[in-house]
């Protein structure tokens, strides 16, 4: 506490000493970097916030794309021709969903695989 009180006697008085004065330019480079970081995070975390709103808006597409997928198949159960190229749809859909996360993996990581429950 007696270094804070010497930066407070420094700062109100007419004419701090030099190590007072020194002590306080590293406070005030300390505190300018503080704030530098600060922004530079709030930036992060901005563009964070936009990526994890725009992976669920395409999570709700993909859900909502396979509910009717679901139901297409069950009004389809008579008609193989058209079963297959529902098959088909989602195969194209599960390929376009596999490259997505591979292009986000960093480089020599293998995304992850799908698991068996019990193995």
């Amino acid at each position: 506490m007696r270094f804070l009180r010497e930066i407070f006697d420094a700062v109100f008085s007419a004419r701090p000493n030099v190590e007072t004065r020194r002590q306080l330019d590293v406070i005030e480079t300390f505190v300018a970097a503080t704030l530098r970081i600060g922004v530079k995070m709030s930036a992060q975390l901005e563009r964070l916030t936009r990526e994890v709103a725009e992976t669920k808006e395409a999570v709700g597409r993909i859900t909502a794309r396979l509910g009717e997928l679901a139901q297409e198949i069950r009004d389809s159960k008579d008609d193989p021709a058209k079963l297959d190229a529902l098959a088909d749809e989602l195969d194209g859909m599960q390929k376009s969903v596999d490259e997505a996360i591979a292009s986000t993996q960093p480089a020599g990581e293998a995304p992850p695989t799908e698991t068996t429950p019990g193995a």
